[in-house]
């Protein structure tokens, strides 16, 4: 009980206006129910020399970075700016306490559980690139197919009759879920672009040849 106490305080000190009493539950039905807390309160337990803490574009701005780029907003609004050629990495950093470094990629599958708790507040699976296109006759996946970032996020915004839909009630959480998950979709598209360019050459060489030999009949 103690321990929880400390958390609550701790986490109300970096929140203006909270209620700690709401914290309270919400800090403890994460701990009840939610596989990610459940395992890294297990890790740490059991393995305390390691003390792994979670680090997201660390709280200091990156040397040679715009000194206000990482300032907090003051304005209620969400945007995403992306600058140059390629996306940047917004990987979850897992530091240990022997400095060593583990990542967890936006396409890994615990990404939106571990960003987005207050979402995913069991730990669901969040969009991974293993996910199977079910074939809605037959209800089995079809072969060498799967779900799209895109498809996937429309699917969990969709709004159904007498279906309950969380992310709808996150008000602002839901702008900033929308905005990076948007980012995450396109950032998708590119990386697929980069990494099939033969194909798509090819492929395109095919439609050519196509529409050569249709002009010519």
């Amino acid at each position: 009980m103690g321990d929880e106490e400390i958390e609550v305080d701790h986490r109300c000190q970096f929140i203006q206006g909270v209620e700690r009493d709401t914290v309270f539950k919400i800090q403890r039905f994460l701990h009840e129910r939610n596989i990610l807390v459940k395992t890294f309160k297990t890790a740490l337990e059991n393995l305390p020399e390691e003390d792994y803490k979670v680090v997201i574009h660390a709280d200091r701005t990156p040397r040679g970075e715009h000194e206000r780029r990482y300032n907090a907003p003051l304005i209620n609004e969400i945007a995403a700016v992306i600058s140059g050629d390629q996306f940047s990495s917004r990987d979850i950093v897992l530091r240990a306490r022997d400095v060593t470094l583990q990542r967890v990629a936006d396409t890994h599958k615990f990404y939106d559980a571990l960003q987005y708790p207050l979402i995913y507040c069991k730990g669901q699976e969040g969009y991974h690139f293993q996910i199977p296109l079910i074939n809605l006759v037959t209800k089995e996946p079809t072969p060498n197919k799967k779900v799209s970032c895109m498809d996937f996020y429309a699917y969990h915004m969709m709004l159904r009759e007498n279906d309950f839909n969380l992310l709808a009630r996150c008000r602002q959480l839901f702008h900033q879920f929308l905005v990076d998950m948007y980012v995450k979709v396109e950032s998708e598209r590119l990386r697929y672009i980069s990494l099939n360019q033969k194909k798509l050459r090819v492929e395109n060489y095919i439609h050519l040849q196509d529409a050569v030999s249709s002009e010519s009949m």
